[in-house]
Parts: structure tokens; sequence; C-alpha cells
């Protein structure tokens, strides 16, 4: 009787334990495995993990932000447009507009870790992305009406700015906004604007004129080699002041460069007028390098020519 009572004690005592350790055992909130179950239908989620509350809260917000990052379709726009620094630039701070939106809901903490759950109103956000689109498509049906190529690659680089903010709008709606005109239509426009303008290019530096040649064709233009053919006429100036250097073996020196265009009626006028302090072990090396710099401020910045 007594080795009875004794066994049923003990029964009694892990079943108590056992209860017990199931109360202490931290409840986990459903949001963990599936963020949207602690957010409403209107919310974007996203649920991330860090040592501290702050390294949770910025990790969630930094998991809305990858939700957005949507490619833009590679097939319907040109590398190079695609690789454009400054308009990645421009869809990176539009997209961090959106994210100042961003609601921390809740927080949970577990074995030493912090769980944060983020949420981003997707009416309120695709309300600010609308807004953002409806003005690029003014500015592309602006820059369409000009018969220039600078306009034309405006336009383009426009587009592709607004696929890439267009993209974000259907992650928030479930649908795109409509495009104003079709990229293939404004890659017609540009050729066309193009095909008008014919340039013969001279320089006094074979150097300087290589690389604003370059520049030119990958704008687009179309450049020829008899004068007679151009519709205008492109010599490119230079010129040149030594600078103070303290470093032996080197020196420096400040350049200026500008387009001086002629058109077949000989009206002149000049643009793309830019100077670049560069330095060189000789005159020949920094000329070089500032040349380098203006081929490149003349491809990120089209003159309209």
């Amino acid at each position: 009787m007594r080795l009875k009572l004794f066994g049923f004690a003990v029964l009694l005592v892990l079943c108590s334990c056992a209860s017990l350790n199931r109360e202490q055992a931290p409840f986990r909130p459903a949001w963990l495995e599936t963020p949207q179950a602690g957010c409403a239908s209107d919310e974007l989620c996203a649920v991330a993990q860090g040592r501290t509350r702050n390294a949770a809260q910025l990790n969630a917000r930094a998991e809305i932000s990858k939700i957005l990052e949507t490619k833009i379709n590679v097939s319907s726009l040109s590398v190079e447009t695609l690789a454009d620094a400054e308009l990645n630039q421009k869809i990176h701070e539009q997209t961090n507009i959106l994210l100042n939106d961003i609601e921390i809901k809740e927080a949970f903490e577990d074995n030493g870790s912090v769980y944060a759950l983020a949420a981003l109103n997707k009416p309120i956000a695709a309300a600010v992305l609308k807004k953002d689109i409806e003005k690029i498509d003014e500015d592309i049906k602006n820059n369409l009406t000009k018969e220039t190529l600078a306009a034309a690659s405006k336009a383009e680089t426009a587009f592709a700015q607004r696929s890439a903010l267009n993209a974000r709008y259907a992650v928030l709606t479930g649908a795109f906004l409509p495009d104003p005109v079709s990229y293939a239509e404004i890659v017609r426009h540009k050729r066309n604007v193009a095909a008008k303008t014919k340039i013969f290019l001279e320089s006094s530096s074979p150097v300087l004129e290589q690389g604003v040649r370059e520049a030119l064709e990958k704008a687009g233009y179309t450049l020829v080699s008899d004068k007679t053919d151009a519709t205008k006429s492109i010599y490119v100036k230079f010129s040149a002041e030594r600078q103070h250097l303290n470093v032996e073996g080197f020196v420096r020196y400040l350049f200026g460069f500008k387009l001086s265009i002629s058109d077949k009626k000989g009206e002149t006028s000049e643009t793309a007028a830019a100077s670049f302090s560069e330095t060189g072990r000789t005159y020949s090396q920094a000329f070089e390098n500032a040349v380098a710099s203006y081929k490149e401020m003349l491809s990120e910045n089209i003159p309209d020519l």
C-alpha cells in the first residue's frame, strides 16, 4: 500500500513539473513565422532579428526595402540606361522616402535575440509613388516634344526611373500604372532625332578630339568625316593653366574645355563648358586625365547640340 502511495506521489510531482515547464515556456507570436499574421490586410510586413531592439528594428526596415527592390525588366531597357549612377541614386532616394513611413508594430525577445515586426501602409506608400510617377510622366511627354538628342535621352532615363518606381507600385497594389508611351517609341524618337543631326568634329588635340568623339557617338550622335555633309560643326576648345603643386616628380594643371558649335547658316554658340584640375608626372599625363574627366561628363550630361 505504501509503495502504491509513493508511486502516486512521484507521478503527481512529475506532472506538476511538466505543467510548470509548459507555463514557463515563452509565448511565440504567430508573426514570427508569418509576418502578415501581425498586420492588417493593407499593410506590407516583414520580420527581422537583431542582438538589440534597435538592431532588430533597423533590420526589419531593411527587409521591407528588399521587398520593394523589385528588378526592372532588363530586356526592355538598355544596359547604359540601367547602369546610370545618377538614375540609381534617384530611385534609391525615392525608395528611402517610403521607408520613413514604416512602423515598428511589435518586438519579441527570445534566447538573447530580439525580433521586430515592421509594417508599411500600402495605400499611403502607393499614393506617394503614384504622385512621383505622374510627375515623371509629364517630364517624359515634355522631353519628347523637343527635337534634340539631349531631351530624348532625358526621356529615356526618366522612363527607366519610372519603370523602377512602377514595379514598387505594383508590389503595393498588385497592378502597374499604364506607361504614357512605350520604351520602343522613345528609342525610335531618339534615333529619328539623332539621324537629323550630322556632326563634323575637330580639335587641335587628337587626344581630346577622340575623347569627345567617343562620348558623342555613345550618346547617339552621328559624326561625319566630310564637313560638307554636316548639319553642325564642332570645334573642341581647351586651355591649360599650371597650378602650384609641392610634390616632387608631379605637375598639376587646370584645364578648361568647351564646344564651339557652328551651323550651316554660320551662327555659332558655345556649350558644355567645364574645367578640371588634374595631376600627372607630365603635362601630357595630366591632360589625358582631364580629357577622361571631360569625356565622362559629356557621357553623363549629353550636350544639347
